[in-house]
């Protein structure tokens, strides 16, 4: 889990580099990650998905798979969310 919060930090660091050439390419790119992350973790997290409580008794083990993936993009967009939501902060 913390390689994907240092890979995410250090994808962020090197998308920083654009801030000095185009301040709104790199918001644009940030808000970009920080939706896809935002969906694709609630796709694999089973947040979308209404289930009943029989369906929910029976977890089955890709379902463990997918949510410990889920955790993982989260934590990987993390940066990018903060980077997103500061910027918004200082800009508008």
């Amino acid at each position: 889990m913390k390689k994907s919060f240092l890979f995410g930090v250090c994808s962020l660091t090197v998308l920083g580099i654009t801030l000095f050439f185009d301040a709104s390419l790199f918001f644009k790119i940030s808000a970009i990650m920080s939706a896809a992350t935002i969906a694709l973790s609630g796709i694999l997290l089973g947040s979308f998905v209404r289930r009943t409580r029989d369906v929910q008794s029976g977890d089955a083990d890709e379902d463990r798979s997918n949510r410990n993936l889920g955790q993982k993009v989260v934590l990987f967009g993390l940066p990018y969310i903060a980077a997103t939501l500061i910027m918004i902060y200082t800009i508008y």
